[in-house]
């Protein structure tokens, strides 16, 4: 995992243990309280079976990302993520995203 010399995170927040590696957090982004950010899913296949994904996770610094938000791997978080969202899209810098999934917002 890389972080940022000015990089904020909160308390109680989870930085996948399985894959740290995959984790750039620039300086000056803002993780709130709580978040979890994690760089490897395990979701059903539709066929009785299981699908694993992993892959990198990009925090830029003009990110904020509201407390107990989820980030998913291929992600890049570049503007706002709303309190308790998950983020499994780009978000772009200066946009607003929500929900979930989050979605942008005007």
């Amino acid at each position: 995992m890389d972080v940022g010399k000015d990089a904020w995170i909160s308390p109680h927040c989870v930085l996948d243990p399985v894959n740290p590696d995959k984790i750039h957090i620039e300086s000056g982004a803002f993780i709130g309280w709580g978040c979890r950010l994690f760089t490897h899913i395990i979701s059903p296949d539709g066929q009785g079976g299981y699908e694993y994904e992993d892959d990198e996770i990009i925090i830029t610094s003009t990110a904020f990302i509201g407390g107990f938000s989820t980030v998913h791997p291929n992600t890049e978080v570049a503007g706002m993520l709303f309190n308790n969202s998950v983020a499994d899209d780009d978000i772009e810098e200066g946009e607003k995203w929500g929900g979930i999934p989050a979605e942008r917002k005007r």
